[in-house]
Parts: structure tokens; sequence; C-alpha cells
């Protein structure tokens, strides 16, 4: 595998991937963003420390998965490091080209505290964090349904007076000179997120992709979709088990092994256009709920069509409600355009789902998981997916739970860290 990509192109995935959810979130972080770029074109900061800002700008509130969530956001005195800040971070802190950013999101809501608030646990709480805590809440206090000049003084009052308690008092004067122009409220809504981050990173090289990178952004890409619910939290790495030792015992190459496994962390990320409400409720979808929820395979191929270095990955991945009787979704696919690697993303996608707790039934056995299959799926006996599924069946499963309770693990730290 020998491609490149831009980071870029990553970033603008997931924020794609953001306004599915809400289309308010996803203009919000445009908003802060514009903001916060001001902000530290005024503080003269370094362009590495505004590269960190609007990356983390562009991302911030990524964790909140939640109707509640996304209310308490639009709250003036949303709740000190809101738990969606350490959701947020623990999504993205699996891809290293996130790190530097990672602990910026994690403590965007954080206080000054006149200047207790520096540390915590004893550790320094970045100067982007506060810089960024500043322009989201003065996007916040702006009014969409009211002309912007005319809220200049009533935002610039607000802030002045959480300035020490809330706000560093060098950055609420930095943000008090900036102000004074109307050039810095009517940039807000000056650009499109394409153009703040073609701006941030013009300079950036493409990244080389090998398969360890690959994996760790699936990963990345899984979290953000998966963490939105303890009950889905652990299902991708299941699936993308499944698929790997499907994939090993089919004698694949060990990279299509690899890539299948990538296939299996990234075919459910259409389901962050699923309202939360819906993948957690505990009693059986209504027709209208389950046109919204199956819906994901093709957003799934959306979303991940726009990282052209995925090449058949994309197709897998999406692939996987799709029936060899042509009755599945969402391009009604049969037997004769369904691949190998497709089927083995239906068999891996099914045997997790069945053996997994969800919130309207409890695990299913693995015989009467087997038994399912045969009946959902009905595989062809002589279909060498299914053959290998069925002869090697127990050992699957472990594969599938070992990797599941290191995912569960990872997310338990991540929502109830020590």
């Amino acid at each position: 595998m020998s491609q490149e990509f831009k980071l870029q192109d990553i970033i603008i995935s997931l924020a794609h991937s953001i306004d599915m959810v809400s289309s308010f979130v996803h203009q919000h972080h445009l908003r802060v963003a514009s903001l916060a770029e001001s902000l530290a074109e005024e503080a003269g900061w370094s362009e590495e420390q505004k590269k960190r800002l609007i990356l983390a700008a562009v991302l911030h509130d990524i964790g909140a998965v939640s109707s509640s969530d996304k209310a308490e956001l639009v709250r003036m005195d949303v709740k000190e490091d809101h738990a969606h800040a350490a959701l947020g971070a623990g999504m993205l802190q699996s891809f290293a080209y996130f790190a530097d950013i990672v602990p910026v999101i994690r403590y965007h809501h954080h206080h000054w505290h006149n200047g207790a608030g520096s540390k915590i646990h004893g550790e320094n709480v970045p100067e982007e964090s506060f810089l960024l805590h500043l322009a989201d809440r003065i996007e916040i206090l702006i009014d969409p349904n009211l002309w912007v000049l005319d809220q200049v003084e009533k935002v610039k009052k607000t802030i002045q007076t959480l300035s020490g308690a809330v706000f560093k008092p060098d950055l609420v004067d930095v943000f008090l000179r900036a102000s004074a122009n109307d050039a810095f409220w009517l940039r807000i809504d000056g650009c499109s997120m394409e153009t703040v981050l073609h701006r941030t990173l013009a300079h950036e090289l493409p990244i080389p992709v090998d398969i360890d990178m690959l994996e760790s952004l699936a990963q990345t890409f899984s979290h953000v979709i998966d963490f939105r619910s303890r009950f889905t939290a652990t299902h991708s790495a299941g699936v993308a088990s499944v698929a790997y030792a499907l994939a090993r015992l089919k004698h694949f190459p060990d990279e299509k092994c690899r890539q299948l496994r990538v296939a299996g962390y990234l075919h459910d990320i259409g389901k962050i256009a699923v309202p939360s409400e819906i993948l957690n409720k505990p009693e059986k979808l209504t027709p209208q709920e389950f046109n919204r929820m199956k819906a994901h395979a093709f957003y799934t191929h959306e979303i991940l069509s726009e990282l052209g270095v995925l090449g058949d990955i994309c197709d897998w991945a999406s692939n996987h409600h799709e029936r060899a009787d042509g009755t599945g979704y969402s391009f009604g696919l049969d037997r004769r355009a369904l691949s190998e690697e497709s089927r083995i993303m239906t068999y891996a996608d099914v045997l997790t789902a069945l053996r997994e707790d969800r919130p309207y039934r409890k695990p299913m056995p693995l015989h009467e998981a087997i038994r399912s299959i045969e009946i959902m799926l009905q595989p062809q006996k002589d279909d060498p997916i299914y053959q290998l599924l069925n002869q090697h069946l127990a050992d699957i499963d472990n594969v599938r739970m070992l990797a599941q309770q290191q995912a569960r693990a990872t997310y338990q730290q991540i929502v109830r860290p020590n």
C-alpha cells in the first residue's frame, strides 16, 4: 500500500460525519474555529500553536452524542469539564496524528479559577484549551436570529464579567482588542470548513499510508460511532476480529486480512447519522425508526468514499447488510455482485450482533446464533465462508469475545477514568 492522503481529508470526513448527527454542532464547530483563528492571530501565536487550536476547534464537540448533550452545549453555564469533552478526546486518542489536539479537546470546558485552574491532576492545562473555551462560549452567546453587530456590547460585557473565574484574563484582553473591529464579528460566518482547514494545513505534507496507520485511523472512526452507547461500545471491535479470523482461515494474504479488519472497524460509521435515542431504544423499532436505522449502510459508503485510499475497503464495509438473494440494503446487491470479502463482513456483523448484549435482548447462545444466521442469511451450503464459520465457530467466537473485552476496557477507561 503505497498511497498518501492529507490530514485535511480525514478531518473533513469526520466533520461531515458530525454534520450527519447534528447540523447545529457542525455549524458551531465552524464558527468556533473561525473565532479561535481570529483570537490566535490577535494573540500572535505561532503557526504550530494556531494549528493545534483550530484542529481542536473543528472537532471539539465530537463527544456530544445525545440530545441532552447538545441541549446543554447551548447553555452558557454548561458544566465544567463536561463528560462530552473527555469522551471526544477518548474517541480520537488512538490516531497518532491527533495526539496534540486530544488534551486540548479534553479540557476545552475547564475554568481558569483565578489561576488555580492552570493545572489539573498535576498536569498543565493547554493554553489552547483556555482559548478554545473562550471562543466556544463567545459563539454560544451570539443569537443566530439577530444581526451580529447588534449584539457586540452584550457579548463583551458577559465575557468580561467571567474574566478570572471562568476565562483566563489575558485571553479576555485579546478578545476585547480583536472584537473592537467589525471584521472580527463578520468573519464568523465568512468561510467553509474546507477553507478553514486548507488555510490551517496549507503547508502540511501528505501522510504516507501503510496498513498500520490505516488500522489506527479505522479504530478512531469506529470509536466516534461505537462510543455513543455502552451497548455498541465494542461492536466494531468484535466485527473486525471476526472478519480478520475468517480471512485468515480463507488463507488470504496478510495485508488483505488486515484490510478486512479495517473494514470491520469502519462498517458502522454511517450510524453516526442515526439518533442515539434510536440506537439505545430498549423496544422493537417502529417501521419509521427502522427506515432511519437502515440508512446507515448507505451513509457508511458516503463517508468512506471521501477517503480514496480505502479502495475496496469502502465497498466491503458498506455491503454488510446486503443479502445473496438481493433483498438486503442499501444497494440491493445479490450473490453475483457480492465478493467473498463482502460476505465475510456480513457474517462477521451478524455473528457479533447476535452474541452481544443489546437494549432489547440478552446475548444469544452460540448454538442459537448459528441457527439464526442460517435463517437470516440462508447461505448456500457450499459457500466457503459459511463453511469456515460453521466449522470453526467456537474458536472464532472466542476471538470475538477477547477483542470485545479489550475494547470495553478502553471504553470504560474513557468514560470512567481513574
